[in-house]
């Protein structure tokens, strides 16, 4: 079964990797079966922190500089997958850079000195 993520990427097959173009998710494949499950499992495990953090207003244990460093790294694991045309971790990286994107806006918003760690 193929699942189109972008009305704009091109078919399976050597075509469209010979004309540039991103596949489609195919999830017969093994490979994008697994990055997806690796994606899923990697961006749900930051929900409990954000919710936590959200829930208590206060971003007090999270490290500033960690939050930083992964949001940075995360952000550039989504144009490396971009480059290499890869949906499942493009799409899961998205989200988790999503996540730790909206725990640094916390940390913002609720510690006064967010650099402070």
């Amino acid at each position: 079964m193929l699942l189109p993520v972008d009305a704009t990427w091109l078919p399976l097959g050597e075509q469209a990797h010979e004309e540039g173009g991103i596949s489609l998710i195919n999830f017969t494949d093994p490979r994008d079966l697994v990055g997806f499950a690796a994606g899923i499992f990697t961006t749900a495990a930051n929900l409990p922190q954000v919710w936590k953090t959200y829930r208590d207003k206060s971003a007090k244990g999270l490290s500033f500089r960690m939050l930083l460093a992964l949001s940075c790294g995360l952000f550039l694991w989504i144009v490396y997958r971009l480059m290499c045309k890869s949906a499942p971790l493009t799409i899961t990286n998205a989200i988790g850079t999503l996540l730790i994107l909206a725990l640094l806006m916390m940390k913002f918003k609720y510690d006064r000195k967010p650099t402070q760690d």
